[in-house]
């Protein structure tokens, strides 16, 4: 069995994107016999990178058919929300719209293939909408 020192565990890599205050994050993965762990989610990194670290809601979405798509999901002020997508079986594609009418990157948009092997996780502040369409069969 190994052993992880979790003082030191980050939830891994902000990469922000051309949309400001929009987030692809990387695991930091601790790896060793038994498979891995990692942190996905650490209120104070949220915070150091603008996002809003209060947890509003946990949701889990199930798609029985490739090419599901789940609308677009946003809130305005004072009702935003900040989001966290993951895929945990299967693909996502997942795409964020930025809907800030005074933003620089107003209307343009970023897409971010999420697998159950990458483990990538994009985030982003609102007023930004997120389509969600699923890439592979029995997504989760």
């Amino acid at each position: 069995m190994g052993t992880f020192l979790f003082a030191d565990l980050a939830i891994g890599i902000f990469n922000e994107t051309k949309l400001k205050g929009a987030f692809i994050l990387d695991l930091e993965r601790r790896d060793d016999d038994r498979g891995f762990f990692a942190r996905a989610f650490c209120q104070k990194e949220f915070a150091e990178h603008g996002l809003k670290p209060a947890i509003a809601q946990a949701n889990i979405a199930y798609n029985k058919r490739r090419g599901t798509l789940r609308g677009m999901h946003f809130q305005y002020p004072p009702h935003a929300e900040t989001k966290l997508v993951r895929a945990t079986r299967g693909a996502i594609l997942d795409i964020i719209v930025d809907l800030r009418p005074e933003s620089p990157t107003f209307l343009e948009s970023i897409a971010v293939d999420l697998s159950a092997d990458n483990h990538r996780a994009p985030s982003c502040a609102s007023p930004r909408a997120r389509p969600l369409r699923g890439a592979s069969r029995r997504l989760d």
